[in-house]
């Protein structure tokens, strides 16, 4: 089984090859340069499937599933958050409103280390979801990028504007859209340090994965131990698309 997986993200899109052997052959495109992707695709040998994440809006998902049925005859297969997988537990109130990429990140991550764990995603915007021992998710934040703004943030992905409020939260993790945004204001590194130590101080010990194209950037920045994971959400749509 030939599966192409696609990750479709604000800033980029980032494909690659899944099957018995996992994910390989991956590569990427920045958005500017997307209407390469067909004539690099058609070079390609035809995949039996193509699998799909998108977080960049309809019109992307429409483009990118035309691109596919232009050059395969194939229809992709749109991967959307869910309530669970396997034993581990969306948190989010409303499951589908939990970013999809966060989602197969955690489900990758979750194979991994059938443990606790932290996952920071270093993108267009950097996320960090906690999942427990038990495998359920405690929810996560939504911070600007390394070097970048709240409002470039809301600039570059505006679905998140509506869910924006000003004004302070008590909790320490989001289990909403609106909650996750809660920490936007303050530095990245910083935040992130700080809620790594709150977790350890209300969890114990804990995994740490950094993922997206600034991840050993932020790898830097960190006072805790972290691995990267350079392919952690492609994983993730290969694991979801096996199963």
């Amino acid at each position: 089984m030939r599966r192409l997986l696609i990750d479709s993200g604000n800033s980029r899109v980032k494909w690659g090859w899944g099957g018995e052997s996992g994910v390989e052959s991956t590569a990427v495109v920045d958005a500017e340069q997307l209407e390469q992707l067909p004539e690099y695709w058609r070079r390609q040998s035809a995949p039996n499937q193509v699998w799909m994440v998108n977080s960049a809006g309809q019109q992307r998902e429409q483009q990118l599933q035309q691109w596919v049925q232009q050059c395969w005859a194939l229809q992709p297969q749109i991967i959307q958050s869910a309530e669970q997988w396997g034993a581990l537990t969306n948190g989010y109130a409303n499951p589908q409103q939990l970013g999809v990429d966060r989602w197969l990140g955690m489900v990758a991550a979750w194979q991994r280390t059938k443990g606790a764990f932290c996952l920071i995603d270093c993108g267009t915007a950097v996320t960090l979801d906690f999942v427990d021992t038990d495998g359920e998710h405690q929810g996560g934040l939504i911070l600007p990028a390394v070097g970048s703004t709240l409002q470039t943030l809301l600039q570059r992905a505006p679905h998140l504007k509506a869910h924006y409020r000003e004004g302070q939260h008590q909790l320490l993790l989001g289990r909403t859209t609106e909650e996750a945004l809660k920490a936007a204001e303050h530095g990245v590194g910083l935040m992130l340090n700080e809620v790594l130590v709150q977790l350890e101080s209300r969890y114990g010990l804990f995994g740490v994965w950094l993922t997206g194209g600034a991840a050993e950037k932020i790898q830097q920045e960190l006072s805790a131990e972290a691995e990267v994971a350079s392919e952690l959400v492609l994983e993730g749509v290969d694991l979801w698309a096996s199963s």
